[in-house]
């Protein structure tokens, strides 16, 4: 949601919400015995500000909080909170072509780091477009319509979780949680009413990482319990406030 929009500053503001259930289809984890019966909770602010420096270059920030815990219900605390940012600085080139290099910190994968980034945004024509910030995430874009266009890429995701006494088993109480997924999709979007857009999303949730630690500054050594998921497919629906 915009919260300023001008010449000078562009600053939204956003939130999300999920929770994710699991299921042993072999009947003999005691891991996913225990997630299935609490789940995995998670909720965040993201902040993004872009600034014009001139009319060729500009400023890309962005920062997110975030809390993620087991069940039930989410747990707000010091060992649930984790926060990641990104800073780029770019290049318009022309109306259609925009660049930069910048860096980012956070848990895409589900464990701490920082890499370096390329944005990379390019209309080849009205219809074909692609807009990239890789390795993070990329999309080609088709225009059907002004108000309306399909997307396909993918996108790194991941969290880091808190994982308190509440399960029953003993071998995941007070340790962490690093689930990592790489989503390959494909999404709709369309604008409903001036700024508000519809989005409809598919695709697939390509595990990367589901390994439980005892520290939070993980060490490989350090992983008390490692899984290997399935690929599951998935669908959601949302609604986007869109900066003018």
């Amino acid at each position: 949601m915009p919260v300023i929009s001008n010449q000078r500053i562009i600053w939204q503001l956003g939130g999300f919400y999920w929770q994710s259930q699991y299921n042993d289809v072999t009947g003999n984890s005691g891991v996913a015995n225990s997630l299935a019966s609490t789940g995995l909770y998670d909720a965040g602010l993201t902040s993004t500000f872009f600034i014009p420096l001139n009319e060729k270059n500009f400023l890309i920030l962005l920062g997110q909080a975030e809390a993620a815990s087991n069940g039930p219900g989410l747990d707000i605390s010091s060992r649930s909170l984790t926060w990641s940012m990104a800073a780029v600085y770019g290049w318009k080139k022309r109306d259609d072509l925009m660049w930069g290099l910048g860096f980012t910190r956070g848990y895409r994968m589900g464990k701490v780091i920082t890499v370096p980034l390329l944005m990379y945004n390019r209309s080849f024509n009205k219809n074909w477009g692609l807009e990239s910030l890789l390795p993070i995430r990329m999309n080609v874009r088709y225009s059907i319509k002004p108000n309306s266009l399909l997307l396909a890429g993918y996108e790194l995701e991941g969290a880091q979780y808190a994982i308190d006494d509440s399960p029953a088993y003993a071998d995941i109480k007070n340790t962490y949680l690093q689930r990592g997924e790489i989503k390959a999709r494909l999404s709709y979007e369309r604008s409903l009413y001036k700024f508000i857009w519809l989005s409809a999303q598919a695709g697939m949730r390509v595990n990367g990482r589901f390994n439980f630690s005892p520290n939070y500054n993980y060490k490989e050594k350090d992983y008390s319990t490692t899984s290997v998921l399935g690929n599951p497919f998935y669908f959601n629906i949302g609604i986007n406030w869109v900066s003018p």
